[in-house]
């Protein structure tokens, strides 16, 4: 049986059709197809184990981002929902944040957010919080879908009167009118207290940035056409950041807009901009070296990441650099800055972080900004953190997740964790206006590939292919380099990860190889805490694509 839950939730290519209970989940195991019948299965199961997310509560919130047929899917996860006896409250369109706030907002017992994040439109799921805000774990996946399979081979049936009536919500929030819905006004009422929030911990105003030539005026702003484009670009110019979303014009969700078709490792030169099927690059103006020209979102909100301008052209700020802006402004106020980074990020290898005081840097996490909130939030109360102050805290990834503490909506002196594109965008911007004492980070090498198209099923980490792999990188390295403390292992929440740490030339470097949670693709990512020898790293990151292009096709 196979788990029905990747790296962050479910996700698949969409498909309407009247398929029920085992052919649901065949389609998704076998094909990777979301189906209405696969939903109502994940809403029956998600009622069945309710107790698993919250002792007080029997309702669950569902919102949505707008893929052609998510309100099909949303009225079918309802449907399953109801039918167990689980009362719904619907948000309508909104971003996958937003969805965690509301489940806290709402005292729920658990959120469902629709969407399939930066996956191409034609692609939805759903990812699924408790009543704290966190996103679901193994153990409970598992659960959830030993649920669903054992559910598929019961006999259960609902007349077509009462489906029609189970697939309305107890509670509807969504509305016609998307700018102006209770999710939109309640993400602008959230951001406004998070901005306050920042701008007390950082000492910053950020209208001041385009003025001392920091920021463009405008900057460009891209929404990847996904709810942020109703109402960010507002909520900045009454902040005095003068912008100009971009988004709305595009095709369709995700389509060569946003962040998710951006890289961390992505740079051009200035004629390679005006080239670019990216919508966002193609439409930069050249700019003096170190201002931020656009800042992009992905498709449900939860990860940014920005454009800045160099001597030769333009390159991506990713999730590190954005996230060394904010450290080093929160260390001109403390000196117990905690910091949670994935195997993808490179400040777990960089030393330098010594320079902010750092009291707490958590081992390297598995992908996916569930770890970094766990890993911050010490397993304690369920991740809600309790404190009369602004934790200072964050948890990274190179993508543009930035995990960020987040006031409480009902309860004082009370914090969640969650990964928001737009307070990532007012965080960086509050931070690039506090001028710090403390040195920038001195960055290492990295670089990620991906191999797409490939049969997932051949690598999990530890079977022959993966043992040829590590035979590979060790011949190539002991090869170029002097090698040393050679280790090979996992990370909790990463089954099919294989990474290598080693010591080359003295420098520490970094290997992971992971199958994607959502697309057939599997990537390998190398990182070392400092820039040596690049084109022979370069080299063996291109060794090891080949032979699982040519393994796993």
């Amino acid at each position: 049986m196979q788990n029905l839950f990747g790296t962050d939730g479910i996700r698949g290519l969409v498909e309407i059709s009247g398929l029920e209970d085992l052919d649901c989940l065949h389609a998704f195991s076998n094909d990777r197809k979301v189906t209405p019948g696969l939903m109502r299965l994940v809403g029956e199961s998600l009622g069945h184990c309710i107790n698993l997310f919250s002792k007080t509560s029997e309702t669950v919130v569902i919102g949505w981002d707008e893929r052609p047929n998510n309100a099909t899917l949303a009225c079918h996860l309802t449907l399953g929902l109801k039918s167990v006896g689980i009362k719904v409250i619907h948000i309508g369109i909104c971003a996958t944040p937003l969805l965690h706030y509301s489940t806290l907002k709402l005292g729920c017992a658990a959120g469902c957010m629709i969407t399939a994040s930066h996956n191409p439109v034609s692609d939805s799921g759903v990812k699924i919080f408790d009543e704290n805000g966190y996103k679901t774990f193994p153990e409970i996946e598992e659960t959830l879908t030993q649920t669903a399979f054992g559910l598929a081979n019961e006999e259960r049936s609902i007349d077509a009167t009462h489906k029609e009536e189970m697939m309305i919500p107890d509670t509807d929030y969504s509305g016609n009118d998307i700018e102006h819905s209770w999710a939109t006004e309640t993400h602008r009422e959230w951001m406004n207290k998070r901005l306050t929030g920042f701008e007390i911990n950082y000492g910053s105003i950020i209208s001041n940035l385009q003025g001392d030539g920091l920021v463009a005026a405008p900057l460009l702003l891209d929404s990847s056409k996904g709810s942020a484009h109703y109402w960010l670009s507002q909520f900045l110019e009454k902040r005095g950041i003068r912008n100009h979303e971009i988004s709305t014009f595009a095709n369709a969700m995700n389509e060569n807009c946003g962040a998710g078709e951006l890289s961390p490792n992505d740079s051009w030169t200035w004629e390679e901009v005006e080239n670019s099927q990216h919508s966002l690059v193609r439409l930069l103006d050249k700019a003096p070296p170190g201002i931020v020209l656009a800042a992009a979102l992905d498709g449900d909100g939860d990860r940014c990441l920005l454009l800045k301008s160099t001597d030769v052209g333009v390159k991506v700020v990713d999730g590190d650099e954005m996230a060394d802006v904010i450290l080093r402004s929160m260390a001109t106020k403390t000196n117990h800055l905690h910091v949670a980074a994935s195997i993808e990020s490179e400040l777990s290898l960089l030393t330098d972080l010594e320079r902010l005081n750092c009291t707490y840097l958590a081992d390297e996490t598995a992908v996916g900004d569930r770890w970094l909130a766990f890993a911050l939030g010490l397993k304690n109360a369920g991740g809600l953190i309790s404190s009369d102050d602004y934790p200072m805290m964050i948890g990274v990834e190179d993508s543009g997740h930035l995990v960020l503490p987040s006031p409480h909506p009902s309860q004082e002196n009370t914090f969640s964790l969650v990964g928001d594109g737009v307070a990532s965008l007012i965080a960086y911007l509050s931070a690039l206006a506090q001028p710090s004492t403390f040195p920038v980070l001195e960055r290492g090498y990295k670089n990620r590939k991906s191999v797409n198209g490939v049969e997932r099923s051949k690598w999990d980490g530890l079977n022959e292919l993966s043992d040829e792999v590590e035979v590979l990188l060790r011949q190539y390295l002991e090869e170029n380099f002097s090698v040393e403390n050679w280790a090979r292992d996992r990370v909790e929440g990463e089954k099919n990860l294989m990474r290598i740490k080693a010591k080359i030339d003295s420098r520490d470097i970094s290997i992971g190889i992971r199958n994607s949670g959502t697309q057939e693709k599997i990537s390998i990512s190398i990182r070392m805490d400092s820039y040596h020898n690049k084109d022979a790293i370069d080299s063996l990151i291109d060794e090891v694509s080949k032979l699982l292009e040519l393994r796993m096709s």
